[in-house]
């Protein structure tokens, strides 16, 4: 047992003389040489129990130092053990990502590149573990401390191949299972859900704002009432069953701080409608929604744009115009998003009268945002025809500000990239450290923006692929309306927006209005077709899903 205490403090000790000055040297080894005689001659020697202790350096709050267990700290010194720590004068290759206290004494260690450090002076005493003891030693030390950069991508932060297929990132250290962490199937079809609502959005509005997740949560709550092959394309464009949406897309899941969501369903006091109960008790579960049935005249569409502005914070006023005179039922959500920027904008980054030039050529006095930053694969990434940035807010959400390259079109930058390949670029983030080292300096200038839109989706939810929905002839809502006699179908999906971005942060609401009939289809409204160019795309997304609550763009301020 003296033995291996010897062997012990004699790597301790020697490890110090590498982070010494070479003139230190011969007294360093005298001490040694003395501690090892104390150790051999002492008559009460008991053993000596290494403590290994560990916290991470970049982490969100201020963790204390975990110690290993008795076994595990003798299966990490095994390890280090193998290895002969050389001085070099140069500093790390890799960040520091964990402080490692041994017996008392200091290191560094970076679990991506297995690079042990020590450091006093300037110099540098390093050494690598070989690839299969950096795993070992990583499984250890992330039993004991928390760890949020774990997973690598398969496909080492290429595009990926398929345009179909979600992207998996390996998670290598996971020592409670052996999972990978993927892009669901439920994410990666919201994503594309969102591009092609933004490519209808632009063509009725200049300055277009949308809420995917508004839109997908009301059709979620239509779909509870949905059949047949109705539900089923319903269910392939929202990505996934509809257990699965109501669990994803309930008020519980999104509701959080700064993002609150709101439900309704309002049905019209007529003999021809007569509500089955398990649609009601499904949708009031999962999305907390609140049963209103009514007159529908005049007085009813005060109350629910009232209901709508309540929880919009006003945002959104008087999103409906009429109460169309078949109309039988409205599905109703609401979105607020409410968050302040993780990093401020200071008061000299605020520039007053500068130009904002459309591709039309007009030039307009805006105030911009100015930024700049280190940009590496956390805050900075290219996606089809566009160059992007992300900054984040302080409640979990980021924003990515997509650019179009110089004489890309807004519908060609659009259409340079599929959902997939958005939401991967907005998580792949998730595997790399956010103070990794820049690998360019990046000046950044925003317009501050104010806007607010309104939509009609029929048209556009037909083409992608639920037209039966719509169909009067073929819709199945039979899990609504017990009256058989009065199918049910969706006339009409409605979508109100509103959106203030200031160096303060980012205040924006939405609304959508699931419009039911029973008897013959309206005519649909022809669409004007309207081809604008602009400066950017933005999304509003969860950090750490990419589900994306707002997607918009901005082109034109004399809009």
């Amino acid at each position: 047992m003296k033995k291996t205490v010897v062997i012990l403090l004699a790597f301790i000790l020697s490890f110090s003389l590498f982070a010494c000055n070479k003139n230190n040297k011969n007294e360093i080894i005298n001490n040694i040489t003395e501690k090892i005689a104390e150790t051999l001659s002492s008559e009460n020697t008991t053993e000596k129990k290494i403590v290994i202790e560990a916290k991470p350096v970049h982490f969100e709050g201020d963790e204390l130092y975990s110690p290993f267990s008795d076994e595990d700290a003798e299966k990490a010194l095994k390890i280090i053990q193998k290895y002969e720590p050389q001085i070099v004068e140069a500093g790390p290759d890799c960040l520091f990502d964990y402080n490692i206290r041994i017996d008392g004494v200091e290191y560094a260690y970076h679990y991506d590149c297995g690079s042990f450090e020590n450091v006093s002076s300037g110099v540098y005493s390093e050494f690598k573990f070989s690839d299969e003891d950096k795993e070992v030693f990583n499984r250890i030390l992330f039993n004991y401390v928390p760890h949020s950069n774990v997973c690598q991508p398969i496909v080492n932060f290429t595009e990926p191949e398929s345009k179909t297929e979600p992207v998996t990132l390996r998670c290598l250290y996971d020592t409670t299972e052996d999972l990978s962490f993927t892009l669901t199937k439920t994410t990666v079809a919201a994503a594309d859900f969102s591009i092609n609502m933004l490519k209808e959005a632009i063509k009725q509005e200049a300055n277009a704002i949308i809420s995917p997740v508004s839109l997908i949560t009301a059709l979620s709550m239509t779909a509870n009432g949905a059949n047949g092959e109705t539900l089923k394309q319903i269910e392939n464009i929202l990505g996934g069953e509809i257990e699965q949406l109501n669990s994803i897309y309930s008020k519980s899941a999104i509701d959080g701080e700064g993002v609150k969501t709101a439900n309704s369903i309002w049905m019209k006091d007529t003999p021809a409608l007569k509500i089955k109960q398990g649609f009601i008790d499904v949708n009031k579960k999962h999305y907390g929604a609140e049963i209103f049935k009514e007159k529908f005249d005049g007085s009813t569409l005060n109350k629910i744009n009232r209901w709508v502005s309540d929880n919009t914070d006003g945002l959104i006023k008087n999103g409906l115009n009429e109460l169309t005179s078949d109309a039988v039922m409205y599905l109703i959500n609401t979105v607020l998003f409410d968050a302040e920027w993780k990093n401020k904008f200071e008061a000299h980054q605020v520039m007053q009268n500068q130009n904002f030039t459309s591709e039309s050529g007009k030039i307009q006095k805006v105030t911009m945002l100015s930024d700049s930053m280190d940009a590496n694969e956390y805050n900075y990434f290219k996606l089809g025809k566009t160059e992007g940035i992300i900054r984040d807010y302080t409640n979990g959400y980021s924003f990515a500000a997509l650019l179009p390259n110089e004489g890309v079109s807004v519908s060609e930058a659009l259409n340079s990239f599929t959902g997939n390949q958005l939401a991967y670029s907005l998580t792949k983030r998730l595997t790399v450290s956010k103070d990794k080292d820049g690998v360019f300096l990046l000046l950044a200038k925003y317009p501050k923006f104010e806007f607010k839109c309104s939509f009609k989706f029929a048209d556009a939810l037909k083409k992608i692929g639920m037209p039966l929905a719509f169909d009067p002839n073929k819709a199945d809502f039979s899990g609504i309306n017990e009256i058989k006699s009065n199918p049910l179908y969706i006339s009409e999906v409605y979508h109100n927006t509103s959106i203030s971005f200031t160096e303060n942060g980012t205040k924006a609401g939405a609304a959508t209005y699931v419009e039911m009939k029973a008897g013959s289809a309206m005519p649909p409204e022809n669409i004007k077709m309207l081809y604008f160019d602009r400066p950017f795309i933005y999304v509003i997304y969860n950090t750490k899903t990419g589900t994306p609550l707002f997607m918009g763009t901005v082109r034109d301020f004399s809009k």
